[in-house]
């Protein structure tokens, strides 16, 4: 699990292959779109970059690219051009 300091949002990333994400916004996703928080869910896979693949299930939401930097870091990246929209830090599992 990835949670943000800042936000409280967070990002599960289960064993079976399944992700659910609490409290992230359509503009920390998309890098542009509503402020206001969102709870989405979808399957996730290891890609050979430095980024972990999120498929959301559904329409509404493009699937996510979730950036790490080493094990206990992971950000939100959309828009290679701006910023990072979210940073998230690895935290143990309730």
């Amino acid at each position: 699990m990835y949670r943000s300091a800042e936000t409280g949002a967070e990002i599960r990333l289960d064993a079976d292959g399944r992700f659910s994400a609490t409290d992230i916004s359509e503009g920390e996703v998309e890098g542009q779109g509503s402020t206001d928080p969102i709870d989405f869910g979808g399957k996730w896979s290891v890609t050979p970059s430095n980024f972990v693949y999120l498929e959301v299930d559904g329409d509404g939401l493009s699937d996510i690219q979730l950036y790490t930097e080493g094990p206990k870091k992971a950000y939100l990246h959309p828009d290679p051009d701006g910023p990072v929209t979210l940073t998230l830090t690895r935290v143990a599992a309730p």
